[in-house]
């Protein structure tokens, strides 16, 4: 930050506004409370973002951004901001508000500053941060659209994926059920047949030996009884 804008923020900001979290704002541009005739141009506005309500901290690089279009935006003479350093300059001094605000001023007769001439420069560099609020809010849009509007669409794309998978997975695992009692019906018809194999061996050969010991029996007779004869 320059040397410049290093005194600017002496005006604006203390140590325990640095180190402050201040609640969140809402995602529009501030309108300025002043019981003037000063108007809100950024009422209209519609919300930009929906982001998270979180808490901030004054920041050094919105600072730089924010005084350095104030400085700027600079009217010539004595405004504002010369009465800012003023008032800044009595803070050390065991005064109440009132009495600082009107020994700044009386200061800033000097340089033919008059109350009105403070409100309508105070105005103007409200109307300079309002301005830079807008433009960081367009800024801030573009990179929504482009980053979180982008990441939004390939989370709906991998969740579009992900139930084409699960539809899968459903088919895959009820063609498994299917083989699975296809295997286990096979499995029975397998050792059925095994079983009617078996017996019918079995049988076979139950059939066989009683055959052939009959005929060994007969043979063995004929060669016994009829030999001799």
């Amino acid at each position: 930050m320059s040397s410049i804008l290093q005194k600017m923020k002496g005006l604006f900001v203390t140590e325990a506004d640095a180190t402050a979290r201040p609640p969140a704002r809402a995602q529009s541009s501030p309108s300025a409370d002043s019981s003037d005739t000063s108007s809100d141009d950024t009422s209209s506005a519609a919300p930009v973002l929906q982001l998270a309500d979180v808490a901030g901290q004054v920041d050094d690089k919105f600072l730089e951004i924010l005084l350095g279009a104030m400085n700027d935006a600079n009217t010539p003479g004595f405004d504002y901001l010369e009465y800012k350093r003023s008032l800044v300059s009595l803070q050390e001094m065991q005064m109440d508000d009132a009495t600082r605000y009107k020994s700044a001023y009386a200061m800033a007769k000097a340089m033919e500053a008059t109350p009105a001439g403070l409100q309508n420069s105070a105005q103007h560099y409200l109307q300079v941060l309002q301005q830079e609020d807008q433009k960081f809010l367009e800024s801030l849009q573009a990179q929504t659209t482009r980053r979180l509007d982008g990441k939004q669409q390939e989370i709906a794309d991998a969740q579009s994926q992900i139930s084409v998978w699960r539809e899968e997975i459903k088919a895959i695992e009820q063609k498994i059920q299917e083989q699975e009692s296809a295997a286990a019906q096979m499995q029975t018809e397998l050792e059925e047949d095994q079983a009617k194999l078996s017996q019918t061996k079995a049988n076979f050969d139950s059939s066989y030996a009683h055959l052939k010991s009959q005929i060994q029996t007969d043979l063995e007779n004929i060669r016994k009884y009829l030999t001799t004869a």
